[in-house]
């Protein structure tokens, strides 16, 4: 997986941003232009100033501002130094916040005296607000009435509350009498069948009696919904209010005073940016910590989304009525954006990174970029995520902290940046970016709690969001890094090792991708390594080295928990040859060369145990993967086990195609990075074992699947909820459901037409990220026909389809044998499944006839509808006839008679 895989043996768990702490003073590597002696005391200086800026108290008691500073130290005449800081204060009571940026000049006044002799602002930054405790109004209401993409909400008399931020609505609150709601799909959705078969399943999570609503929304946005949801509204005081509302709001103010309390300068945030609307309205159920809603976001890839708790991370998304009847593609609509990458893309990434300098789990990095606007705008938000695992890791992989020495310009010129909470921070420019511009930004930044110092051998690196800018799916054109790490480990890095040496008891490596890199990451360690047997190759001829490391401590035995695995070197050469050979194998299917220099394979001895995860030009593998089947299967594996440890490889050196070669435009097209590499994968199967082998991989795609009860589509499958599994489901329908759609297509087609298929999609899409509907436009080229019946039941549908048929045979007058019945089809839902009336699937479904002298021949059937009629005549005397005895259409299940 690109992002994470695992077997059904193992625990599944979602793939979830964590936050990242800025902190308030930045200690980054010192400058060689400042001499050790003085550092510490440059240093002390702009502490004091730092202190005794937030020693300063409002009138009630409350540290009502504070500083920061790069303490990156700039020479200057008369042996005088310069550092930027930052002052944040509080104003207006609490409800504003100016960030200034002063440049201080410090001078010494004695040998281990330093003073600022200077402090001039060199820009302010305005615009942050937040509510502050007295910033509502009082309502009473005669009406409510929401009406707006399937959802309803009424109310009879009742009372409100509008909270304002520095003067603009921002949030309600209100109860009434015979408060209800009511969801149904818009019937255009075609989610109605479906929301139904939800229901079904736990219907107190749906029919339930409200006690409150909230409604969220823009600035203008919240002014429109208060004049046309809201009769007669009359204003009045908080004692007036009933029970209901100011018990709730007394609660959150409580809350709020708490946190202001902890952190008075915490909660700011900036104005909404022109042009983005968005509401939030939800039902709470009475007495529980539940509710129900609409959220609508007209930035959003689909703008409506349909919430209930427990149901991550949406029931169901859909594009808003606005945009169904605007007659726009779908091959427009599906590349919309994500809200992270509405305004910029990732054009180039150059710069060092250097890990364990001050402590084990630091790293230091001055970072260069160069970004290409979407869109105008005039500030960009910027932070570390990083993809959190099992609930062990959580417990033992320390949280990132990033600190800010400075980001600058393409003349050098330091931007003003401001922290906004404790997870993110928004860097401000001095004129409006213009779409299509590109800019270049330098970043100098430390992150103290990047490296996971987890054994003398092993250092785990955050790899999901380490970079701040550059996000999961960015196709980073140029991509160039020196990293330094201490001398006795290995590094390994994106692209090509350009360089190596050893200085001052660091290692220093220089790497350079000669091909768009996508999720970028470094590890590094103290390993023994094996190089493949198996020469891979580009389409040149060029040899392509494959190696395979494992950490030293992983090959001892001992406790799984501090990383020792008891691996036997003798288990690499396996693993890395697989590699090598799927490289060899998937160049000629696909017809595009490997992208990158070399391939690295390491194992992670703290991952999900049976595992694979797949950046640029390096496998990570779960330590148990190198143990071998009879092993595992000693642990109570099961044949599973066998079967994942044939593909594991192949599955993640797929993603060099299928997510580096060929990347997703957006999170809504995530599926086909994992279905296409998974569907590769069972092509190396069938290469290296045979057709069985191959059968098997796809009977176990069915297998997981059914059980998995999934009900959102494979295209929606990191963004809406998967069914009663959770995200076990979600991960079934791009890993299962999504592969099975191309082995039907191959059953459908041939392997002539499907191979040609494969290799146009690989060609015509190298170097780009697609949506879904690049896949279908090629397929209707390929094949020749409109494939819209396909990708719409397969991708983009619900539902597995049920057979019931009753064939048989009889000779004929004219010596012939007839083959006759009938096939009755329903499509299925969920773990009860509910049948989805009206729905049915179409595919050409072989019947097999097997002949009396052992001869078999295979005859396509169009089943379509709830009924089809089955009638063909063969030459030679029948045995037996099989529908379906491939697994040729997916099915839920198969039944041997005339009706269901």
């Amino acid at each position: 997986m690109l992002g994470m895989r695992k077997t059904c043996l193992a625990l599944v768990s979602a793939l979830l941003c964590a936050g990242v702490g800025l902190s308030a003073l930045a200690l980054p590597a010192a400058d060689d232009a400042v001499p050790k002696e003085d550092r510490e005391h440059l240093e002390q200086a702009v502490k004091d100033f730092i202190e005794e800026i937030y020693e300063q108290k409002d009138e009630e008691e409350r540290h009502f501002q504070k500083a920061r500073s790069s303490m990156s130290f700039e020479p200057i005449d008369g042996g005088r130094y310069q550092v930027v800081a930052y002052k944040d204060i509080v104003e207006e009571g609490g409800r504003t916040m100016r960030t200034e940026r002063y440049r201080l000049t410090l001078e010494k006044e004695s040998d281990e005296q330093w003073k600022i002799s200077e402090q001039v602002l060199e820009d302010t930054v305005t615009g942050m607000s937040r509510y502050m405790p007295g910033d509502e109004k009082f309502f009473t209401f005669d009406g409510f009435h929401f009406d707006r993409e399937g959802l309803k909400v009424d109310s009879g008399p009742g009372s409100l509350i509008v909270f304002f931020r520095n003067g603009k609505r921002s949030s309600m609150l209100f109860t009434g009498r015979d408060l209800s709601y009511s969801y149904q799909p818009p019937p255009e959705t075609d989610l109605d069948a479906r929301y139904r078969a939800v229901k079904n399943l736990k219907s107190r999570d749906f029919d339930f009696v409200p006690e409150l609503a909230s409604l969220r929304c823009s600035e203008d946005l919240c002014g429109e919904l208060l004049e046309t949801l809201f009769e007669g509204l009359t204003e009045t005081t908080r004692e007036k209010i009933d029970a209901k509302s100011g018990k709730e709001y007394d609660r959150r103010i409580r809350e709020m005073e708490r946190s202001r309390r902890e952190n008075y300068l915490s909660g700011f945030r900036f104005d909404d940016l022109p042009g983005n609307e968005y509401y939030t309205l939800l039902v709470k159920k009475k007495g529980k910590d539940h509710f129900l809603g609409l959220r609508y976001d007209n930035w959003a890839p689909k703008e409506v989304s349909f919430v209930v708790s427990g149901y991550w991370p949406a029931l169901f998304t859909y594009y808003s009525e606005q945009t169904r009847s605007s007659g726009k593609s779908v091959y427009e609509l599906e590349r919309r954006p994500d809200e992270d990458g509405r305004f910029f893309d990732v054009v180039s990434v150059k710069g060092s990174v250097d890990l364990q300098t001050k402590t084990p789990e630091t790293m230091d990095a001055d970072i260069h970029y160069q970004l290409r606007a979407r869109e105008d705008f005039d500030r960009l938000g910027f932070g570390i995520v990083v993809m959190e695992r099992s609930d062990d890791e959580k417990k033992s992989v320390t949280r990132p902290r990033l600190t800010v020495s400075y980001i600058k310009d393409g003349e050098g010129k330091e931007l003003s940046w401001v922290q906004l909470g404790p997870n993110y921070g928004m860097v401000i420019f001095p004129r409006t970016i213009k779409k299509g511009e590109i800019i270049p930004l330098e970043m100098k930044f430390s992150n103290g709690k990047a490296v996971y110092d987890f054994s003398w051998s092993y250092k785990y690196m955050a790899r999901g969001g380490w970079l701040p800018f550059v996000r999961f799916a960015d196709m980073i054109d140029e991509f160039e890094l020196t990293i330094s790490v201490p001398e006795q480990y290995t590094t390994l890095g994106i692209g090509k090792k350009m360089a190596e040496r050893v200085a001052d008891g660091r290692r220093i490596t220089e790497w350079k991708a000669f091909h768009p890199v996508t999720f970028p990451t470094i590890i590094f360690g103290k390993y023994t390594k094996a190089e493949s047997t198996v020469q891979a190759r580009k389409l040149d001829g060029t040899p392509i080295p494959v190696t395979i490391y494992v950490d030293e401590n992983a090959l001892t035995e001992g406790s799984a928990a501090s990383g020792q695995w008891g691996i036997r070197p003798k288990q690499l050469q396996p693993l890395v040859d697989q590699a090598a050979q799927a490289i060899n194998l998937y160049e000629r299917l696909y017809g595009v060369d490997y992208p990158y220099s070399k391939l690295d394979l390491v194992n992670d001895p703290i991952g999900g145990a049976l595992y694979g995860q797949a950046p640029s030009s390096i496998i990570y593998l779960g330590s148990l993967v190198f143990r071998g089947a009879a092993t595992l299967e000693s642990f109570g594996g099961g044949r599973g086990v066998s079967k994942f440890l044939k593909s594991v490889v192949a599955h993640e050196t797929g993603h060099q195609w299928w997510g580096a070669s060929t990347s997703n435009f957006n999170s809504g097209n995530y599926w086909f990075v994992e279905s296409l590499a998974e569907y590769s994968s069972a092509i190396y199967t069938e290469q290296a074992y045979g057709r069985k082998a191959y059968l098997q991989q796809v009977k176990a795609w069915h297998d997981d699947l059914v059980q998995a009860d999934t009900m959102c589509s494979v295209q929606d499958g990191y963004t809406a909820w998967g069914g009663p599994l959770g995200g076990y489901g979600n991960q079934r329908n791009i890993y299962s459901r999504g592969p099975y759609a191309f082995h039907i297509l191959r059953e459908t087609f041939g392997d002539k037409k499907f191979f040609n298929y494969l290799y146009n999609l690989a060609q015509k899409l190298a170097q780009k990220q697609i949506v879904t509907e690049d896949m279908k436009m090629i397929s209707e080229v390929v094949f020749g026909a409109d494939m819209s019946w396909f990708w719409d039941q397969w991708i983009r549908g619900v539902g597995l389809p049920e057979y019931a048929f009753k064939l048989s045979t009889r000779q004929t007058e004219d010596g012939k044998y007839l083959v006759e019945g009938t096939v009755r089809q329903r499509v299925v839902i969920g773990p009860k499944n509910e049948v989805l009336e009206g729905r049915y699937f179409r595919g050409a479904i072989p019947v097999t006839v097997f002949y009396t002298d052992g001869t078999r021949e295979k005859k396509p059937v169009l089943v379509e509808g709830e009924l089809t009629e089955v009638r063909f005549k063969v030459d030679k005397k029948p045995q037996k006839v099989v529908f379906n005895g491939e697994g040729e259409i997916l099915a839920e299940r198969m039944i041997p008679s005339s009706s269901f």
